[in-house]
């Protein structure tokens, strides 16, 4: 890839001012390098400590992408076995190519299946995943997937990673460090609240007690009660007791790190 193209890629990402409008700047060029299509995921931390919360990791795929193999990664739950999150989970930071690691040994007989899967059904003969660290808060990945056989890809490969994984990193850090498009990611959780619950996150982020929440949004006191319970059962699920499975100093700690108090 010319350096000027590279150049116009980071001059359209600097001057996006939507989410939409980064991810296309991203697949048009990861389309440029030569890849078939792009799956990027961002998961916030609670989703990652398995706290439900309303939200699932938000999904961006291009236009090519096989929407039938994402509905039937749903479905069949691929998440829990697939090697790829295994490996992130486990801290891996380096890209992820799918057969290569597969030929190498590195998967068990189910992360197998769900490659011979992608392959056999939905023709994806070849990708790669650069796992997208941010911090505490959470984590992106990006999977870019090709049509080429075993040779050519490892050509397309070799001619384009750097470039591919320089691009990545500067669309994920783009969009997480804008306010305006890092929303995108936590209005899903806020979508289920009423305009009184969020009045009442806002009044506890921001530091008040219970009874001060009450006077602030003209509530009694065990209504307002109710309101903090509904709120942690909402983000963070019930345990088989119908209890909230989130204290309000944990509900606090995942509004912190997923910057929610921006949204209310």
């Amino acid at each position: 890839m010319k350096d000027h193209t590279f150049i116009d890629y980071a001059n359209k990402l600097c001057l996006a001012t939507t989410y939409e409008e980064s991810f296309f700047t991203y697949n048009e060029l990861t389309t440029q390098l030569g890849y078939k299509s792009l799956l990027y995921t961002y998961a916030p931390r609670s989703v990652l400590d398995n706290i439900p919360a309303i939200t699932a990791p938000t999904v961006s795929v291009s236009e090519s992408y096989n929407l039938e193999y994402l509905k039937q990664y749903s479905e069949s739950h691929f998440e829990q076995t697939d090697y790829v999150v295994q490996s992130i989970l486990q801290g891996n930071t380096s890209t992820l190519d799918w057969w290569e690691d597969c030929n190498n040994g590195q998967l068990n007989k189910a992360q197998k299946k769900i490659l011979h899967i992608m392959q056999d059904d939905y023709r994806m003969s070849n990708g790669l995943t650069i796992p997208l660290p941010n911090g505490i808060k959470g984590v992106g990945v990006a999977s870019l997937i090709s049509g080429d056989k075993d040779r050519l890809f490892k050509k397309l490969k070799s001619e384009t990673h750097s470039t591919l994984w320089t691009a990545t990193k500067l669309f994920h850090n783009h969009v997480i460090a804008n306010a305006y498009e890092y929303s995108t990611f936590i209005k899903p959780i806020l979508s289920s609240l009423s305009k009184t619950e969020k009045q009442a996150l806002k009044c506890l982020l921001d530091g008040l007690s219970v009874p001060q929440i009450a006077q602030a949004i003209f509530r009694s006191r065990g209504h307002t009660e109710n309101l903090v319970r509904s709120i942690r059962t909402k983000i963070g699920g019930e345990d088989i007791e119908g209890k909230p499975r989130i204290t309000k100093d944990q509900l606090i700690h995942y509004c912190g790190l997923m910057q929610i108090y921006n949204e209310l």
